[in-house]
């Protein structure tokens, strides 16, 4: 089996804490102060677009690690 991307793991970890991706969208807006929308975290998950400082905000976020 292949290696899940950062999105799909990110997706799989918000399901498992009943958490939606608006929720994230908001606590990210929050934690940065820069503008987060559901529309554009989904977009952004789907293509698997992330910058590494980015991730690192999500995985703290979520309080997982992500390989």
């Amino acid at each position: 089996m292949e290696d899940l991307t950062f999105g799909e793991q990110v997706k799989i970890v918000l399901g498992r804490k009943g958490m939606t991706i608006k929720e994230l969208a908001e606590t990210i807006e929050k934690e940065t102060g820069k503008k987060m929308s559901r529309q554009n975290l989904t977009q952004r998950l789907g293509r698997d677009n992330f910058q590494e400082q980015d991730m690192r905000l999500i995985a703290s976020i979520l309080a997982v690690h992500f390989s």
